[in-house]
């Protein structure tokens, strides 16, 4: 990506053959306790979309009860945040504030928020060349505060400045490695190469910070099935992946961990 002045805005960076190396794996229904679940004050309600604070609390959007609840590092219930829409993906950046998708009027919008609720900024990730209306849910916000949003109607993920100016978009709507069907979940690494759950392909694809397809990370042949949503802790080297298994008889979610290994 280029500037007006012909420079590179950020930098691209030449991406290592990485294997992911399974470490653990649990599995757990969508009916797991829905009674207990509901009474609990200040309880969760389909909770699908959460975020970290630099302080280790756990932020959870609540798109049920149109709400953001915020948590404890231990699980302890710390506050609500009620927002005026539909509260979807959720995601932090540098400055601990929320990047949050959501949908208002039937209409997603992306919007920045302190941590006690206050709106900063909204903008509307719909752009020019969309095919179909746009539909992002799933948001991550890289390195360098460039805001991601996975589009899964129109195939691609997006990426914004800090600001929401459109800067360009990732996967091709040519066949090849880099065109993407549904797009979900999506995470960064410390350079700003990005992590797409690649749902209508069953992979986890890399693409690099300037856009281009590195690679696939999980496939089908990992026991990669439906994935959902992905996050990655850039310290550790620790990536986790939800992925989704239905059947006529049960629908259930499975987590893997996964360790990110340079060869």
């Amino acid at each position: 990506m280029k500037g007006g002045n012909g420079k590179s805005t950020w930098n691209s960076c030449a991406t290592a053959i990485l294997v992911a190396k399974r470490l653990q794996e649990s599995e757990f229904s969508k009916y797991d306790q829905p009674a207990k679940l509901s009474k609990i004050k200040n309880g969760l309600s389909n909770a699908e979309y959460v975020a970290l604070l630099p302080d280790g609390s756990v932020v959870v959007s609540d798109k049920v009860n149109n709400r953001i609840q915020i948590f404890d590092g231990d699980g302890t219930f710390s506050r609500t945040l009620v927002k005026r829409g539909r509260p979807l993906g959720i995601a932090t950046n540098r400055s601990g504030q929320l990047v949050i998708t959501d949908l208002h009027r039937k209409q997603t919008q992306v919007g920045v928020y302190t941590v006690d609720g206050r709106c900063l900024r909204l903008f509307d990730p719909t752009c020019e060349d969309d095919i179909r209306p746009s539909t992002p849910c799933y948001v991550s916000v890289d390195p360098f505060d460039r805001i991601l949003v996975s589009d899964r109607e129109n195939q691609c993920v997006k990426v914004f400045d800090e600001r929401g100016l459109f800067l360009t978009r990732m996967g091709s709507r040519d066949p090849g490695d880099d065109r993407l069907a549904f797009p979900r979940g999506l995470c960064c690494d410390s350079k700003g190469n990005v992590m797409v759950c690649d749902t209508g392909h069953c992979r986890l694809a890399l693409f690099s910070a300037d856009g281009r397809f590195q690679q696939n990370l999980l496939t089908s042949k990992h026991g990669l099935s439906s994935p959902r949503d992905v996050a990655l802790n850039r310290t550790s080297g620790r990536l986790v992946v939800a992925q989704h298994n239905s059947s006529a008889s049960s629908s259930f979610r499975k987590i893997r961990i996964y360790e990110i290994e340079k060869i």
